[in-house]
């Protein structure tokens, strides 16, 4: 198992992952202009729409793997390969058991598609391509246990190494068939064979990492009372993921209902940037939380205090560099990708803008939360938001349409979740008052603000919109934020130790 540090663990996750994501995401962008180009917006909104239908129907991953992962920190940091083993095979049943539900519950909603599906594209149609996208997400929800394991052993990078070489292969392939046949069908043919290669070759990988697992004499049972705690926790945790779910993964389904199917596809083009971002950023928090889990598991409560301020201060440094960068560049990129006529209007792009910045803020809290094993309390409040955003996007989507659907978002965000989870952490977890955390919130979305308005003023003078200008406006963004950033944040205590960590982690990597 693994025997690094922690610091060394997190920046070799961090990097792996963030240069995988990277090329990821310049494939996707190559795959969703070759899409658009051959199959058009119509085809952008039903993918949308399948996959937001998806995120609702994915019971196996409703926390499960966060209560796995979780469950594995202990264990593992001990060596007890016993007690790995029987987690592992305990939740292994989990996994087919939920994935089965999943499928059947999918199979379920085939006759309301026509409700849902506001095109005309022949339902007939609609119904092949759901089953097909179906059959993949099951597939790969019922395997996804196995990179658990790897994640809670902090060996995020090779969960992240071979995400990276099958979703390059498939969306190259995609590319060509539908060059080739400008046929959907295709393409998620390619999207279902390249789940059940990643799911084995994964499987493949943990055996070899971990080859007690098919040791056959070790007591593969949990006793009653820790699989009492961890279904418990699953409990806890399932009802928090399933009305996150229903808060995040609704969206463009009444967008498809209450808008029209078409205006998913014109928001989709926007959403796989924010997703690209968040997918680059989120590789730090993702890279570091076994990390954190570890800590939590070793250290004392004023060590935490500790690491957890010098990741805030990150993660004011992150939020507001991204943000600054998305709306400066947002409309610019969109009309050089795709053309002026799939530009939103700004008012939605700053509203996009601004939910971005509430899921990267709530980054630090999010991955200590987690780590900390602080499911219970959090189900509830996510409950009551998921049903305050459906009332809200459905009252305000009808009066202001897309625009009121997004906005519905940002408001139940603010008004439940945003701050009670921090509440959770800040007051159980270091016993500190609330105040504190928001009082940096206020702080760093002030220097947001700030960083926008001085980025804005350098790019002002600028009215084209070329790929030359284009290029100039990026390194304006490059440059401009991170210096104010650094100016803003160097005399903070935290930055300090931030500086001392990375020399140190550098020299560790370099003398192995």
């Amino acid at each position: 198992m693994n025997t690094q540090s922690r610091e060394v663990n997190s920046i070799r996750n961090f990097v792996v992952g963030a240069i995988s994501q990277f090329f990821f995401l310049f494939l996707n962008l190559v795959t969703k202009t070759v899409f658009i180009k051959t199959l058009g917006t119509e085809f952008l909104g039903i993918n949308g729409l399948f996959t937001n239908i998806f995120v609702l129907l994915s019971f196996a991953e409703f926390g499960i793997g966060s209560v796995m992962v979780y469950s594995l920190y202990d264990p593992i940091s001990k060596e007890d390969t016993e007690k790995i083993t029987a987690i592992y095979r305990f939740f292994k049943n989990i996994y087919i058991i939920m994935s089965v539900i999943m499928m059947f519950i999918g199979v379920l909603i085939i006759p309301i598609l026509k409700f849902m599906v506001n095109t005309e594209i022949a339902l007939t149609n609609i119904s092949v391509y759901y089953i097909l996208f179906l059959i993949s997400i099951t597939i790969s929800n019922m395997y996804i246990y196995k990179a658990h394991l790897i994640l809670a052993d902090q060996k995020k990078y090779i969960v992240s190494l071979y995400q990276f070489i099958f979703e390059c292969i498939a969306l190259i392939l995609q590319i060509i068939f539908l060059l080739l046949t400008e046929d959907y069908t295709h393409y998620l043919i390619i999207f279902l064979g390249k789940n059940i290669l990643y799911s084995f070759f994964i499987g493949r990988k943990v055996n070899r990492l971990y080859s007690f697992l098919k040791d056959n004499t070790i007591n593969n049972i949990l006793d009653i009372k820790e699989k009492q705690k961890i279904m418990n926790k699953i409990g806890e945790v399932f009802i928090y993921r399933f009305a996150r779910s229903l808060l995040t993964g609704t969206d463009n389904i009444l967008i498809s209902i209450l808008v029209g199917t078409v205006w998913v596809g014109y928001y989709s083009n926007y959403d796989l940037i924010i997703v690209g971002v968040l997918s680059l950023v989120t590789t730090f928090y993702s890279g570091i939380s076994a990390s954190v889990g570890n800590l939590i598991a070793k250290e004392r409560v004023e060590n935490q205090y500790k690491i957890f301020n010098i990741i805030q201060v990150i993660n004011c440094w992150i939020s507001g560099f991204t943000t600054t960068c998305l709306y400066i560049l947002f409309q610019d990129f969109i009309t050089l990708w795709i053309g002026k006529e799939y530009l939103l209007h700004w008012k939605i792009v700053i509203v996009i803008v601004f939910n971005y910045y509430l899921i990267c803020t709530r980054n630090s809290i999010k991955v200590f939360r987690m780590a900390s094993g602080m499911f219970e309390k959090v189900k509830y409040i996510m409950s009551i938001a998921a049903i305050l955003n459906i009332f809200l996007s459905i009252l305000m989507g009808k009066l202001f349409g897309l625009f009121g659907i997004l906005l519905a978002t940002s408001i139940t965000a603010l008004s439940t979740y945003y701050w009670y989870e921090a509440k959770l952490l800040m007051e159980s977890k270091f016993g500190c008052s609330l105040k504190i955390y928001l009082k940096g919130q206020i702080k760093g979305f002030s220097l947001t603000i700030i960083s926008i308005f001085i980025t804005s003023l350098f790019v002002s003078l600028i009215n084209e919109v070329t790929i030359s200008t284009f290029i100039i406006k990026v390194a304006i963004c490059l440059v401009i934020p991170n210096v104010f950033y650094f100016i803003a944040l160097k005399r903070e205590e935290e930055f300090q130790v931030i500086s001392t960590i990375i020399v140190r982690t550098y020299k560790k990597i370099i003398n192995r």
